[in-house]
């Protein structure tokens, strides 16, 4: 009999153990779970406004070079140096702000939120970009000096000058513009970010268009004049949807108090990405100074190339950005096993639009290439070059996707440092250092100069990709085992219970009939073995109460 009690005991305590493993079961990353519909609808309804608006933003720089060949064929040769030149410090700086999407969204995710933070970081990240115009506008005004010293050819310098005469004007309210998106970008609302930027953008074409043929004179002047208007209005317009519609959380106030103390963390989360960004274009700024040295035609098509090739870095910097964000919620939340998918999901998703790409290149590159060179002597030159140009550039897409999202990934969980050193390293001194060899020294040319930034981001991708499937697992594996340490240490308490009990039904067996031990003798032996201390305490503080007893 007692035999049949015990073995029915012993399964009730293995279900019981095996609770707290069960419950585990969520934190394993199943395919299918990976490649939820739901997860990757929610990922692109966030991600797809912000993709759209770079797209949208990809296609004025567009539609600004082919403005520059509609001036002529010098100036479009200049338009490869005015691209780079003023993306090497609108990304630099306008990749510290990002960071803080990161703080508002951290700030959201918290469960004593207090709104007003939100405007306390607006405005002072609007005082930091005023800094910051007042330290680059003044480079703007003297790009011809700094560029004839670099060795650049002399008759390309009055076209980039004529441009940058007038670009600070358009600078300082994007900058300020990129300030009022991270607002949006955090509450996850990036809808209104496309239709202002789609907005700014054609208000910069149809208005750069018409400058350029009707005020002929102008000339580049005339391209940067349609966009500082264009970026003002874009401004405007952000700045009022944002008071009307998050006037709730104070988005108005400005304390000085905390200034300091944001900063810091603004630097900590933004300054990574900053110099990420900063170190890509200041890698394809050298890169087309180095195309450059081998005359208009090279340069030209690397211009042609880098306009097409933009378009596809769109998603990875978009989906960087949206998976930074959505991975400082899962880790805030200490939901590992989410934040393990979110990465996942973001990689696949980056690999589309580098893969269209590729196709139209090798399928129809003629048709892409020639809508820049009606008004070109030197077409067939060009044309040639930037058909290699467009599948060198392509390929180091999917790996740029990679390592686009892998960042915004480490840096959403707390990894800053790592992923900014191995852009760094990789697309400054590995990128520059490979173009170099490749193009100089191994007689490439301009397809060597550009197969070194393919290299460069290869090798990127792979470093981040094994750092964050690491970290990502480590993650994962600290609460699965400290888990299962709980569920062993409940599995020895039940061990040592059941041992307990075992030794009083032994004791109570062991009394003889005989004994003048009465049932209630007996109870106090059954109450110390058998139950919890509290328990035991309990009725014992029963014991002193008189109750009414049958006498035996």
């Amino acid at each position: 009999m007692d035999t049949e009690d015990n073995s029915a005991g012993v399964p009730e305590r293995e279900e019981e153990a095996q609770v707290p493993v069960a419950a585990l079961a969520p934190i394993f990353s199943e395919p299918s779970v990976i490649f939820s519909i739901l997860a990757f609808r929610k990922m692109l309804g966030m991600s797809a406004p912000l993709m759209l608006s770079h797209l949208t933003n990809m296609l004025g720089g567009f539609a600004n070079v082919y403005l520059f060949s509609r001036l002529g064929a010098k100036s479009l040769a200049a338009a490869g140096l005015i691209t780079a030149t003023q993306n090497l410090f609108v990304a630099s700086v306008g990749g510290s702000l990002f960071g803080c999407s990161v703080l508002m969204a951290e700030e959201l995710s918290q469960r004593n939120q207090e709104p007003q933070n939100i405007g306390i970081l607006w405005r002072q990240i609007q005082l930091l970009t005023l800094a910051y115009d007042v330290l680059v506008i003044p480079l703007y005004l003297t790009t011809d000096s700094i560029l004839a010293k670099l060795g650049q050819d002399d008759t390309l310098l009055p076209h980039v000058q004529s441009y940058f005469n007038y670009y600070g004007i358009g600078f300082a309210a994007n900058l300020l513009s990129l300030g009022n998106q991270q607002v949006l970008l955090s509450h996850e609302n990036t809808l209104p970010i496309l239709l202002i930027n789609a907005v700014n953008n054609l208000g910069n074409f149809g208005l750069g268009y018409g400058l350029i043929t009707k005020k002929s004179t102008w000339q580049e002047s005339a391209v940067s004049i349609a966009y500082g208007v264009s970026s003002w209005t874009s401004l405007l317009l952000s700045s009022v949807y944002i008071s009307l519609k998050y006037r709730q959380n104070g988005l108005l106030s400005f304390k000085l108090s905390p200034f300091l103390t944001n900063l810091r963390k603004l630097l900590q989360k933004g300054m990574p990405i900053g110099l990420q960004n900063g170190a890509e274009v200041i890698a394809l700024w050298v890169s087309m100074l180095m195309a450059g040295e081998f005359g208009d035609a090279s340069l030209t098509a690397a211009e042609i190339a880098g306009q097409y090739v933009y378009i596809l870095t769109v998603p990875g910097f978009a989906l960087g950005q949206v998976t930074m964000v959505l991975s400082a919620q899962q880790y805030t939340r200490k939901n590992y096993a989410e934040l393990r998918r979110v990465g996942i999901r973001a990689m696949l998703l980056s690999q589309v639009l580098p893969a269209c790409g590729m196709l139209l290149f090798l399928t129809i590159p003629r048709q892409l290439i020639q809508f820049f060179l009606d008004n070109n002597t030197e077409a067939d030159d060009i044309l040639t070059a930037t058909q290699r140009l467009l599948v060198i550039n392509g390929i180091g897409q999917f790996f740029d996707g990679v390592r686009q999202t892998l960042t915004g990934a480490l840096i959403g969980q707390g990894d800053n440092v790592y992923p900014m050193v191995i852009n760094v390293t990789s697309m400054c001194l590995i990128g520059i250092l490979s173009s170099y060899l490749m193009g100089f020294l191994g007689h490439e040319g301009v397809d060597g100069i550009f197969a070194g930034r393919s290299i460069s981001m290869f090798l990127a991708a792979i470093l981040l990709a094994i750092r964050w499937f690491r970290a990502s697992s480590n993650l994962i594996a600290t609460p699965l085992q400290g888990a299962l340490t709980g569920s062993r240490e409940a599995l020895l308490a039940d061990s040592d219970e059941d041992t307990a009990s075992e030794e009083f039904i032994f004791e109570i067996n062991s009394m003889p009939a005989s004994s003048n031990a009465n049932f209630f003798q007996r109870a106090p032996l059954a109450r110390s073995h058998s139950l919890p201390k509290y328990s035991t305490d309990s009725i014992e503080a029963d014991d002193s109460v008189s109750l009414p007893c049958p006498s035996i």
